[in-house]
């Protein structure tokens, strides 16, 4: 699976594999639903890994603060 590859070229965590998938729908992620998916994990980390993955392209925000949504970047 490509989110497996990616996982492998970029170090990702367990956590960043599922942020990853789930921002591959339609719907994209919230950080509200990150959080439900990840309940014994903070707040702030899961901010800190959407952030890693904004600042090494794999993902694309859209909206402001507790809009934002994120979603794959479409040509990987």
């Amino acid at each position: 699976m490509k989110i497996d590859i990616l996982g492998q070229k970029h170090h990702l965590s367990e956590r960043e594999k599922i942020a990853l998938e789930c921002a591959s729908g339609a719907e994209g992620l919230s950080i509200k639903k990150y959080q439900e998916l990840c309940p014994e994990t903070s707040k702030r980390t899961l901010q800190r890994e959407l952030k890693h993955l904004l600042d090494i392209g794999l993902l694309r925000a859209e909206g402001i603060t507790v809009d934002r949504r994120y979603f794959v970047v479409t040509n990987l």
